[in-house]
C-alpha cells in the first residue's frame, strides 16, 4: 500500500514540477513545526500527570489537541489545515486531494493558478507568488525557518533545478536518496 501512495506522490509532484517549468513559475517548500499541535482533536481523552509535573502530579488532565500517537491525530490535524486552506482560497483537487489550488491574478490582470502539494507537514508551493502563500500558512502554522526555500529533497525524492544543453531550464526529480 506505501508504495502506490509513494508512486501516486512522485507522479504528481513530477506533474507539479511540469507545471513550474512550462509556466516559468517558481518551487519552494516548507516544513509546519509541530504540525499536529495546532489542531483539536475530536475524540475525549485525559490521562493522570506524573511526577514531572511538580506539584499537580497526580491529578487527571484532559489532552485538547492532537498528539503524535492518538489513534485520530492524522485526521484532526488533516481536517484542521484543510479548513485553514479552504478559509484561503485554495480548492482540493478532485484527482488527489493532497494537491491544493487556488485561482490568482498577477499584477498584469493575467490570471492563473497557485498549487501547493501537501504531505502531513510537508508543504511544496507553485506560483510565480511564492511569499504570498507560505507567507499566509506561516501567519497561523508555524513553519521552520530552515525548511523554507527551494526544495532540494521532497518526500524523499532529490529535487532539483537544471539547464539543458539548449539553454531551457527545468525541474529533475530523482529517487537517487
Amino acid at each position: 500500500m506505501r508504495a502506490k501512495i509513494h508512486a501516486k506522490l512522485t507522479f504528481d509532484l513530477r506533474i507539479a514540477l511540469l507545471m513550474a517549468a512550462l509556466n516559468n513559475m517558481s518551487v519552494l517548500g516548507a516544513n509546519i513545526s509541530n504540525a499536529y499541535l495546532t489542531a483539536p482533536i475530536t475524540e475525549k481523552v485525559w490521562t493522570i500527570l506524573g511526577a514531572e509535573w511538580g506539584t499537580d502530579a497526580g491529578k487527571s488532565a484532559i489532552i485538547v489537541r492532537a498528539l503524535y500517537g492518538l489513534k485520530t491525530s492524522g485526521a484532526a490535524y488533516r481536517n484542521h489545515f484543510a479548513s485553514y486552506l479552504r478559509s484561503l482560497g485554495f480548492a482540493s483537487c478532485l484527482a488527489n486531494p493532497d494537491v491544493w489550488l487556488c485561482v490568482a491574478k498577477q499584477p498584469n490582470g493575467v490570471t492563473f493558478y497557485e498549487y501547493l502539494l501537501v504531505y502531513t507537514d510537508d508543504l511544496l508551493a507553485i506560483t510565480t507568488n511564492l511569499k504570498s502563500i507560505l507567507d499566509d500558512v506561516n501567519l497561523y502554522f508555524n513553519l521552520k525557518p530552515e525548511s523554507v526555500g527551494h526544495p532540494n529533497i521532497y518526500l524523499g525524492s532529490k529535487v532539483s533545478k537544471a539547464i539543458m544543453a539548449n539553454g531551457v531550464e527545468c525541474w529533475c526529480n530523482s529517487s537517487s536518496q
